[in-house]
């Protein structure tokens, strides 16, 4: 597809309300959730309660995720995600203001499981809009990566000068904006079906692909602790006495190198095995430097390096998708990938907030690495040949 065909894809007011849902949500979760460990340690909670509040959020989002999802589709999806996205911004509220441990269990469980529809669902409406209208998933991806890195650039500043009340206001705003973008979207095609057409059970067709089992496998460790790094970092600069604006800092560089990898890899298709194999490698270094408590300036070659690895694996996680499951089947196929990376995500935040209490958190990111590492071996032997097992159509 060349440059000008491209930019036909995505002209109308619908792509640009595609390109605000990204960019809104994006933002709006980002600029309050990720700063809520440092808002939790403001409280003065443990390492062992932060780490056990921050793996049990994702648990109970993974156990809501395939729940949910069943309700996904057709007009109950933008009912479903508009619901949520005003149960949480209550949800945000409260936990602000609350001081009691168990007012902040409460609320993040509650929070985990209406912030569960908001990635896959608006991931899989995008991809979905794609594939029915010819445009590429990387554009509308790549402003929801810039609404995330605007979020966490200016709400550390922010953090750090007036405290965690206008990260709240933003949020606030910001999903405001994305349940309006929710409510004028049109239907997608896929949606439009009657129900009797697709009985068939999505969860045995998955299951019954072996393309899309080995990939969830893979990619929900890989994810898991690639999560675990950028959830602990500002954490980790924390610990080693340094501002919070530099997480900002970090941020930017890190979400921008990712926004420039997806339109290098729209503009040049490179093979999916070489994508993967290089992933659990490159995101390996900042495990080892951040391990190593190298100098200042390190950090931003981390940061380079992480960047790349998540620019690579967003990509790769939709196109190998894309390219092995049905249109049908695509919704559930998202919400079951990210549920498994949140159980591994999960089990790796508890294992951090031991870090945290009886060693460090750098002796974490050592963890991560060795889990890269296997990543990479698992890679290696599990996607000899790849092979579309179904088409997208």
């Amino acid at each position: 597809m060349n440059e000008s065909e491209t930019t036909a894809k995505h002209k109308g007011s619908e792509p640009l309300k595609y390109v605000v849902l990204n960019t809104a949500s994006m933002g709006a979760d980002s600029v309050f959730f990720g700063f809520v460990a440092m808002l939790l340690l403001s409280k003065g909670f443990s390492g062992v309660q932060i780490g056990t509040l921050l793996s049990f959020a994702p648990i109970i989002l993974a156990l809501s995720m395939p729940i949910l999802g069943r309700f996904d589709r057709g007009k109950s999806r933008r009912i479903l995600l508009v619901a949520c996205i005003f149960i949480l911004v209550v949800a945000e509220i409260t936990l602000v203001y609350t001081t009691a441990f168990a007012t902040a269990v409460a609320v993040i469980a509650v929070a985990s499981v209406v912030r569960a529809p908001r990635l896959p669902s608006v991931e899989s409406m995008t991809t979905l809009y794609c594939m029915e209208k010819g445009g590429e998933f990387s554009f509308y991806r790549g402003f929801g990566s810039i609404g995330f890195l605007v979020a966490v650039f200016v709400g550390g500043f922010l953090y750090e000068s007036h405290g965690v009340t206008p990260l709240l206001i933003i949020s606030c705003v910001l999903w405001g904006i994305s349940a309006l973008a929710i409510i004028c979207l049109k239907p997608l095609e896929i949606d439009i079906l009657p129900r009797e057409k697709e009985k068939e059970n999505d969860f045995k067709v998955l299951f019954k692909n072996k393309a899309f089992v080995l990939f969830v496998f893979f990619q929900a460790i890989l994810y898991g602790a690639m999560l675990f790094n950028t959830n602990f970092e500002m954490l980790y600069l924390e610990e080693r006495g340094f501002k919070t604006s530099l997480f900002s800092w970090l941020t930017l560089l890190r979400v921008g190198v990712e926004v420039i990898v997806f339109f290098v890899l729209r503009k040049k298709t490179l093979p999916l095995r070489f994508l993967i194999l290089s992933a659990p490698l490159i995101i390996l270094i900042q495990s080892v430097i951040f391990f190593t408590a190298l100098p200042l300036y390190s950090l931003f070659i981390a940061n380079f390096f992480s960047g790349v690895a998540w620019g690579i694996m967003i990509y790769v996680n939709n196109r190998y998708l894309r390219e092995n499951i049905c249109k049908k089947s695509f919704t559930m196929a998202v919400y079951i990938s990210m549920t498994v990376q949140h159980i591994a995500l999960a089990v790796l935040l508890l294992s951090g907030g031991v870090f945290m209490d009886y060693l460090s958190i750098k002796h974490a990111y050592l963890a991560t690495g060795a889990i890269f590492v296997l990543c990479f071996v698992y890679a290696l032997f599990a996607f000899g040949k790849q092979r579309r097992t179904q088409n997208a159509e």
